[in-house]
């Protein structure tokens, strides 16, 4: 099981460490960044992430990887851990516009050990808002994984605080709308992935935002 038994970790969670995780990041060479992640990423899920991702500051064009190898939490939600581990990762190709948009494309295996991708739309506001899409594919059959159909929701990021148009770390809050707990198609929830560091470092961004820079 991946979500679906969710309910158990919130009744018995009551008193839980939501996430506990040290991070490192660098540059390799030009434009290549990577991070390497320990601890507990989420409700359910604990363990190391590491990550490759090459972004050009003159174009919206990156393609980056991620690899996680993960433990299941005990329901207490604590520093236990089950016997039980998973190894999950994807391949991204991410095309932002000057506009905001971002439409993003995965393909990997998910944390059940199916196979499949997901497609994300969204689109990021002047004020820094983000709202978008999506919708998960995988190979999981209807006995292994509860059902084949996609995986979608909805999702909306509010940054906190002043914002800064070139990038780098910010503190936001987010809230998603999607199906009930399940098991196939599911990624791990992770709240420091490169593209969100470095997105805001390209010359698209800069040119849409310098007027507000300037006023």
């Amino acid at each position: 099981m991946v979500r679906s038994d969710v309910k158990r970790f919130i009744e018995n969670g009551r008193t839980s460490i939501p996430y506990l995780q040290a991070d490192w990041r660098g540059g390799f060479a030009p434009h290549l960044y990577g991070r390497v992640s320990a601890g507990i990423f989420e409700q359910i899920y604990a363990g190391l992430s590491t990550e490759l991702l090459y972004r050009n500051p003159d174009d919206g064009w990156s393609v980056g990887g991620e690899l996680n190898w993960l433990k299941r939490r005990d329901e207490d939600q604590l520093f236990g851990l089950e016997g039980r581990d998973s190894l999950s990762g994807e391949i991204s190709l991410y095309r932002e516009w000057a506009s905001g948009v971002l439409a993003v494309v995965r393909a990997g295996r998910f944390l059940a050990g199916d196979w499949g991708g997901t497609v994300d739309l969204s689109r990021r506001f002047d004020n820094g808002v983000r709202i978008g899409g999506y919708l998960a594919l995988s190979d999981g059959s209807d006995r292994e994984f509860g059902g084949t159909s996609p995986d979608k929701g909805v999702y909306i990021t509010i940054p906190l605080g002043e914002l800064w148009p070139f990038g780098g770390p910010r503190r936001s809050v987010s809230t998603e709308l999607t199906d009930l707990a399940r098991d196939s198609a599911q990624r791990l929830r992770l709240n420091s992935r490169l593209y969100d560091y470095v997105a805001g470092i390209n010359r698209q961004r800069i040119d849409s935002d310098w007027p507000q820079i300037v006023n």
